[in-house]
């Protein structure tokens, strides 16, 4: 696999891993009942999804910097674009304090999407990273 491949292939995994850290530990959230435990949970949901973001804004960079070695695949920018309503989704349910009814919705697109750009960049796995994402 040619290098410029590989580098984004592992920056949309790095940043798969972490977005599915933040969904999960939000997800988390709702059954606790200690007030200290879900405001330090929701810490680290938001510090993983910060991670994510970056991982996500390099990736988009990169992929339009090397779009004639990468190719021009909608899979890649749909990848970006479903984290980027998956990020919002979250980040105004949390200002708002709603329901993530809808962030769940929206990271399952985002899954869905990475299992496409995943096995066009041939990401070792990418079948059982999603699954298990989107385990409830």
């Amino acid at each position: 696999m040619d290098n410029k491949k590989i580098i984004f292939s592992e920056l949309v995994r790095q940043g798969f891993i972490f977005a599915n850290k933040s969904h999960k530990i939000l997800f988390q959230i709702e059954s606790d009942d200690d007030l200290i435990k879900k405001l330090s949970d929701l810490t680290c949901a938001l510090a993983y999804l910060t991670e994510a973001h970056s991982l996500y804004c390099d990736a988009e960079v990169f992929l339009k910097d090397n779009i004639e070695t990468l190719d021009d695949r909608p899979e890649f920018t749909s990848l970006i674009d479903k984290f980027k309503v998956y990020n919002r989704e979250f980040l105004n349910n949390v200002r708002t304090n709603h329901s993530h009814q809808w962030t769940d919705i929206e990271f399952r697109a985002f899954a869905d999407s990475f299992r496409d750009a995943g096995i066009l960049l041939n990401i070792d796995g990418v079948h059982s990273f999603v699954d298990s994402a989107k385990e409830d």
